[in-house]
């Protein structure tokens, strides 16, 4: 039923897709956040922005991304000041102020990383690692389970800005072990030229997947149905995997 549903909403929205053409620009606010998103120069770039962009153009949909502190833009989709954030991930207790898309923009596993010669071992039980100290990015969600041993198990956090801060601390032996999305990581031990000084400790912190989220201020689906079909689209016709392929693991 739902997923007759879900079709049937796809057709209305293809039929309104003239409709969507005539309307505003979209806001859609995201944070600095490489290798998927960034703002160099002035302009937008990223894997993230590139298949939002690809996709509101497929719809005819104009669109407006704003570089915000995450805190800042989940506030402003929240109150309805922006249309959407991206990439967002999905929680239980957000779906009272967002509406995701059904198709996930991206996934990028939630990892563990400690110093090149940390002689650390972890073999998936959090409550071993209340004896260390965790760096994470402030504002970001590591997975349901990760997020619910820094309440269980007392784990020490200490949070960074950005990744890239998460890296520099990390190799400054501020704290033990570092979590985020891997690539993003990585990516941010490239930009800081500290590639080398990390690895992964544990790969399956969470499935990081990553979704548009639209503001419930605003009734917007038939809009969500018709993004929904244009990501299906893009993944069988190969531009996904154009787009995302620069840095691997395209879903």
């Amino acid at each position: 039923m739902k997923s007759a549903a879900r079709k049937l909403l796809g057709a209305l929205a293809l039929c309104l897709l003239p409709h969507f053409a005539w309307t505003a620009p979209l806001v859609l606010v995201t944070a600095n956040y490489p290798p998927y998103c960034m703002e160099e120069d002035g302009k937008a770039k990223g894997v993230a922005v590139e298949l939002v962009k690809e996709a509101f153009s497929r719809m005819h949909q104009d669109i407006t991304i704003v570089f915000v502190p995450l805190p800042r833009a989940i506030e402003m989709v929240k109150s309805g000041q922006a249309d959407a954030i991206f990439p967002f991930a999905m929680r239980q207790d957000r779906k009272q102020f967002f509406h995701y898309t059904t198709e996930k923009l991206l996934s990028d596993p939630g990892a563990l990383f400690v110093r090149a010669d940390s002689t650390i071992n972890f073999d998936g039980d959090y409550a071993k690692l209340n004896s260390y100290s965790i760096g994470m990015q402030r504002g970001t969600y590591q997975g349901d389970a990760f997020m619910q041993a820094i309440q269980t198990y007392h784990l020490k956090i200490d949070e960074a800005v950005d990744q890239e801060q998460n890296v520099r601390k990390l190799v400054a032996k501020r704290f033990d072990i570092a979590v985020g999305p891997r690539l993003v990581v990585q990516d941010a031990a490239r930009r800081v030229n500290e590639a080398s000084a990390i690895r992964v400790l544990y790969a399956d912190v969470s499935e990081g997947s990553a979704y548009v989220a639209f503001s419930t201020q605003v009734n917007r689906d038939a809009l969500i149905a018709q993004l929904d079909l244009t990501f299906r689209k893009m993944r069988q016709d190969g531009s996904y995997r154009r787009i995302f392929g620069a840095v691997g693991g395209a879903k």
